[in-house]
């Protein structure tokens, strides 16, 4: 077993499968999905990043995906030392991102609407 969670299909407990995306992984998503969306057209490299993307949210499928590839962790409440700091908090903000001032309305890096 690796010593770090790697993108992928991932399941706490007897919970529903979900997906990790690495933060080295989600860069480069971001970057992709915001040049496909700013910039449509021909296929691009970009697009074939999404693509990649795609597979791993097909992966928490759980009759889609390969559940021998599922990161197998302990129920939530038992994976992280404080379980309360990760309960959705008011304004539609989630996972401790009220501290860090993000929500889903927050402007993509470099879109110059800030």
């Amino acid at each position: 077993m690796s010593e770090r969670a790697e993108t992928g299909p991932m399941k706490f407990g007897d919970d529903w499968t979900g997906v990790f995306i690495r933060g080295d992984n989600a860069a480069g998503y971001l970057m992709a999905l915001t040049n496909v969306l700013r910039h449509p057209g021909p296929f691009t490299m970009d697009e074939a990043a999404l693509h990649g993307l795609l597979g791993v949210l097909r992966s928490s499928h759980e009759r889609v995906g390969h559940l021998s590839d599922t990161q197998l962790m302990k129920p939530f409440g038992e994976a992280v030392s404080d379980p309360a700091r990760f309960t959705p908090v008011d304004e539609g903000k989630a996972c401790g991102s009220a501290e860090k001032g993000l929500s889903a309305a927050s402007p993509l890096p470099g879109d110059g609407s800030q």
